[in-house]
């Protein structure tokens, strides 16, 4: 929707250092919506990759954390790995 009406929405933005559009503004700007139907076939047809997406952003928040529990002992040399490193 965004692209194809890019210049209906520059055509109401308003800034002297860059032009922005309040959220006023976009609420004037008429959309065309799918219906009931469509949009629940969208969202089957979306759903597992929706859940595949949250598994992968909830193992990538664990993982930081484990990075960040256990990045000040290995640098302050409190964890040793190097028996864990093959030559």
């Amino acid at each position: 929707f965004l692209k194809s009406n890019i210049g209906d929405i520059k055509s109401v933005a308003s800034g002297s250092t860059f032009k922005e559009v309040s959220g006023n503004t976009m609420k004037f700007l008429r959309i065309i919506l799918p219906n009931t139907r469509l949009r629940n076939e969208f969202k089957v047809l979306t759903g597992s990759f929706n859940k595949g997406l949250q598994q992968i952003r909830n193992e990538s928040a664990f993982l930081m954390k484990i990075r960040e529990a256990s990045l000040y002992p290995l640098v302050t040399g409190k964890i040793d790995l190097t028996s864990m490193v093959k030559s």
